[in-house]
């Protein structure tokens, strides 16, 4: 697992690298969470459960690239969807359980998963994973995403388009 660190501009958008996801093999929500707080996770949402989101099986035996995307400008969720989503396909909340466990410590920054948004509340708020680290702790959350503006230097990830990687 690596995060590369090679930026390419493309538009008003650069890719700031990749974080490599490796099967995980067979886990359950709840015991990546247990692992987060044992590896010193400060944070861990307590609705990023096995009931709310069930791990389902790895179809990748290789590695998974989540591809790193940041804007130079203030960006909607919307508008990273638009741009980015006909490409790439959206990431799915593994990719964000998988990714705060194999995450290497140092790489400070917010990546948001702008994932089939999770709906908890009966008014429809609905939130996506946020994976944050920076010198003082590392935390997976879930934040509100509609009609939100993320400030220059929010990291998005998405899968790339090929799959898996031997």
């Amino acid at each position: 697992m690596a995060v590369a660190t090679a930026r390419k501009v493309i538009g008003s958008r650069q890719a700031e690298g990749v974080l490599r996801l490796t099967n995980p093999g067979h886990v359950t929500t709840d015991q990546i969470v247990a692992q987060l707080q044992q590896s010193g996770y400060a944070w861990v949402e307590h609705r990023i459960t096995q009931e709310h989101f069930p791990m389902r099986e790895w179809k990748c035996d290789g590695s998974l690239l989540l591809l790193l995307i940041s804007y130079k400008m203030p960006v909607s969720s919307e508008y990273v969807l638009r741009d980015v989503g006909r490409r790439l396909p959206r990431p799915l909340y593994e990719h964000g359980l998988i990714g705060a466990l194999q995450r290497p410590r140092g790489n400070h920054g917010r990546i948001v998963l702008l994932m089939q948004p999770w709906e908890d509340n009966p008014n429809g708020d609905s939130v996506v994973m946020s994976l944050e680290s920076d010198a003082r702790s590392r935390r997976l959350d879930l934040i509100w995403w509609k009609k939100r503006t993320w400030p220059i230097g929010t990291l998005f990830g998405f899968p790339e388009p090929n799959g898996c990687k031997k």
